[in-house]
């Protein structure tokens, strides 16, 4: 059993080092699971999160191909380059196993509330108002305080586009 995730492991640093070397980007930014509604909100703020790191890009790690399309709605600002990058599920798995072995580096921001530690974020749900785009904004993108929301308009036809947009939940 061990050895089974000692070997997920490696095989997560060998994707890592694998993406790193061909994107070299300053940010990553990996979204494991799809269709889920933290990605809309972690697309929703990401532009301010680069811009509080002072960043002028990032790689954007999904499984998501809803969010791939969707992307460039949510980064307007011409001097941040945000590049999406699919990742199957498998290697999103063996990525986080990596690192929750060993945390090896800063440039990675993982997209989820129960992966690579479960913090138990969801169970704040519904006290005070707290929704998951505060748990995104707290937990994930580690904000003082929520940034204003910004909207996002889309009156196009492309399906994927109109589908990752109605996952928010107002």
């Amino acid at each position: 059993m061990l050895v089974t995730h000692y070997i997920k492991a490696w095989w997560g640093y060998r994707i890592w080092k694998r993406i790193d070397k061909e994107q070299h980007a300053p940010m990553y930014i990996l979204m494991p699971k799809e269709k889920d509604e933290y990605n809309y909100y972690a697309l929703l703020h990401l532009e301010e999160y680069l811009k509080r790191k002072r960043l002028k890009g990032a790689v954007v790690l999904t499984c998501d191909k809803e969010a791939i399309v969707a992307l460039e709605m949510f980064v307007t600002d011409a001097g941040i380059k945000v590049k999406p990058v699919y990742i199957s599920r498998e290697k999103a798995t063996r990525l986080i196993k990596y690192y929750a072995l060993y945390e090896f580096t800063s440039r990675l921001v993982i997209v989820s509330l129960s992966e690579p530690y479960d913090t138990h974020g969801e169970n704040l749900l519904g006290i005070k108002g707290i929704g998951k785009e505060d748990l995104v904004c707290f937990d994930i993108y580690k904000f003082g305080e929520k940034p204003e929301r910004k909207s996002v308009s889309y009156k196009g036809t492309n399906r994927m586009i109109n589908a990752f947009l109605n996952r928010e939940c107002i």
